[in-house]
This record gives structure tokens, C-alpha cells and sequence, in this order.
């Protein structure tokens, strides 16, 4: 491959693993703490 290529492939790669640690930060901010403790309203109990 000629040095173009290579540099468009090491800039798709980047933008990928770029995208994968921003979403990876967001599901981790949304994800509730151990700590938390949720009411029965936030996380019902199914009865069977």
C-alpha cells in the first residue's frame, strides 16, 4: 500500500477506538452506582 492508504486506514481506526471510549465514558456516567440504593419504584419487584 503507498502512504496514503496507510494514513487513511490509521485515521479510520483511530475515529473508531475514538468513538468506542466516548461511548464506553457515556455507559459508564448512565450506569447507577453500587452505592445507590434504588427505590421499588426505579426498579419494581416482577411477582409471579
Amino acid at each position: 500500500m503507498n502512504q496514503s492508504e496507510d494514513n487513511k486506514i490509521e485515521s479510520i481506526d483511530k475515529k473508531i477506538k475514538e468513538k468506542e471510549k466516548a461511548e464506553q465514558i457515556v455507559k459508564d456516567y448512565l450506569k447507577p452506582s453500587c452505592d445507590e440504593e434504588m427505590t421499588e419504584d426505579d426498579y419494581p419487584r416482577l411477582e409471579e
